[in-house]
């Protein structure tokens, strides 16, 4: 065998002293780095010989330098973005089977990170997130507060992602965002009284002339964001089959 190693742990590398047959040891420094799409990447280079570095310390002294070389590279070519991360938090957990989210929640994060988070943040370095900023940003939305707060809790989702799989080295900015859930006004029950006068005679004449405009009110389901009025809450249609049918019942 033409060589042999023996490892010293160092810090955020490690120092490797490889033995050579032919000619003096060498030392030599590897460490680990993490591109901007969040790949491991394991980096070598060679310090130099025993003849040059006799000792681990000498070694050690000359490796950092280079380390803090590495790690002001690290800090100005790694920053990757929202949309980076986001493309990441698809790839290996929206739909991890062992995380169990349901086929509602992930279309839950799909929309809201189209149509909301990703317009506004995709381009933005995660380092740049700020909470007082994510908290402002999400004031000015046109959503009733449970929307926001789902979007407040999809974005700590991917921080929280990007944490565990060291994407990310810092503390998760959106769990100091505060953003309530609780609806602003109660709703507006719209009953079908609130439709017809309570003084009409419910024949099945007049309810065939006003279904047609009440069912499709609750088929559709509408509902007015809270933020610009009241939440309208619309009686089950079938309650009003239930008039009808009493109605034809009695005539019989």
């Amino acid at each position: 065998m033409g060589s042999s190693r023996h490892s010293i742990s160092y810090q955020e590398g490690h120092i490797e002293r490889i033995h050579h047959v032919n000619g003096p040891d060498q030392w030599t420094y590897r460490w680990w780095e993490t591109s901007k799409h969040g790949n491991r990447i394991h980096r070598r280079k060679i310090i130099g010989t025993v003849e040059i570095y006799p000792t681990i310390g000498a070694a050690k002294r000359a490796v950092e330098s280079f380390r803090s070389e590495i790690n002001a590279a690290a800090t100005k070519t790694v920053r990757m973005t929202v949309g980076e991360a986001w493309g990441h938090f698809q790839a290996n957990e929206l739909r991890d089977p062992n995380v169990d989210r349901s086929p509602t929640t992930v279309r839950s994060y799909l929309d809201y990170f189209k149509s909301r988070i990703l317009p506004n943040w995709k381009d933005v370095a995660l380092d740049d997130v700020k909470s007082v900023a994510v908290e402002k940003w999400l004031r000015g939305l046109a959503l009733a507060p449970a929307s926001k707060a789902k979007i407040r809790n999809h974005m700590s989702a991917l921080f929280s992602h990007c944490i565990r799989n060291e994407l990310y080295g810092k503390l998760n900015p959106i769990a100091s965002v505060r953003q309530s859930a609780v609806r602003q006004h109660d709703p507006d029950i719209l009953s079908l009284t609130r439709y017809v006068p309570s003084s009409t005679t419910f024949s099945n004449r007049r309810f065939r002339l006003w279904l047609p405009l009440l069912l499709p009110l609750h088929f559709v389901g509408a509902k007015c964001a809270a933020s610009n009025g009241p939440t309208l809450t619309f009686m089950p249609a079938g309650s009003i089959f239930s008039v009808v049918t009493s109605r034809r019942i009695r005539r019989k």
